[in-house]
């Protein structure tokens, strides 16, 4: 962060952001919304790539696997638990 600071492009509340830097927060707060609104599609998308990312590892990294879905889907749609 402090060098971020330092080489003069923005400052700690992120006001001075590039075109760049615009655009791709605005992408993930699109990205955001359409995850709350679809909570049920979304949940069920990261179970299926978590399935097919234990499939590809062999099973070897199941337990890795499970938790990050588990998170993912814990941070999306109404039910949100972390915010």
């Amino acid at each position: 962060m402090a060098a971020f600071a330092l080489s003069g492009r923005g400052n700690a509340k992120g006001t001075d952001r590039t075109e760049e830097e615009r655009a791709v927060g605005d992408f993930m707060d699109k990205a955001k919304d359409f995850a709350d609104k679809h909570d049920k599609q979304v949940d069920q998308g990261a179970e299926k790539a978590g399935e097919m990312a234990d499939k590809r590892t062999g099973g070897k990294y199941g337990d890795q696997i499970d938790k990050g879905v588990d998170q993912a889907q814990a941070r999306t749609g109404e039910g949100d638990q972390v915010r």
